[in-house]
């Protein structure tokens, strides 16, 4: 990997032990983004976005090898991304890759790349200096990335159990569409059942073959 170290230290060596715990925590970022986008939140959407997509790809890897890339590029979702590649033709689906590597992005296409996310993620002072061209530019450019989430989303739900090791409730999302687990972390919040409408909304990965899954 050019211009990227792998995590090999002990304090890791417990971490990558567990990807399914991973993505847990992409599932609590993910259903966030999700209420942030029909909320129109656009903005708030691409960073909790952009941070769920990493801990899916990084949960990725530690499933398939045991670490992760870290590093100059370890927060870029474009080398995160091409290592996911290796290992799964899921990620060579250019309806996935033209919204992390530029060189996939359509000639006649106007750009939807995630890795452009990360850098006000982990640089908001970034956004003193340009916060208008940021606003603009993803508030009319949500849709594409979001349809990505969802999809990612459900492809790590799918492929990464819950190991017998790791005790507790299930996965995030069930516990979610259950009405507990996620909500109980909540307090159970009074718009509990609008949090689950706004996930399932025109969600074609997890709405039930009955629901309008129209994007």
């Amino acid at each position: 990997m050019d211009n990227v170290r792998v995590i090999r230290d002990e304090d890791w060596r417990k971490a990558r032990k567990s990807a399914f715990e991973w993505v847990q925590r992409g599932h609590q970022q993910y259903i966030t983004a999700r209420t942030l986008y029909w909320k129109h939140f656009l903005f708030q959407f691409a960073l909790l976005g952009a941070h769920a997509m990493e801990l899916y790809l990084k949960a990725f890897l530690i499933h398939k090898i045991g670490e992760y890339p870290i590093g100059t590029r370890g927060h870029w979702l474009d080398a995160i991304y091409l290592e996911c590649m290796k290992y799964d033709t899921f990620f060579e689906d250019e309806s996935l890759s033209s919204h992390f590597l530029l060189e996939k992005v359509p000639k006649e296409g106007q750009p939807e790349l995630w890795c452009n996310y990360v850098e006000p993620l982990r640089y908001p002072e970034l956004l003193v200096e340009k916060p208008t061209a940021f606003v603009v530019h993803y508030s009319s450019n949500s849709a594409g990335t979001c349809e990505t989430l969802n999809c990612i989303a459900h492809f790590m739900h799918k492929t990464i159990p819950q190991p017998p090791h790791i005790s507790g409730r299930g996965s995030v999302i069930n516990e979610l569409l259950a009405g507990r687990g996620y909500l109980d972390s909540l307090g159970q919040p009074e718009n509990a059942s609008e949090i689950i409408d706004l996930f399932l909304r025109h969600n074609r990965y997890f709405a039930p073959p009955t629901a309008d899954q129209t994007i």
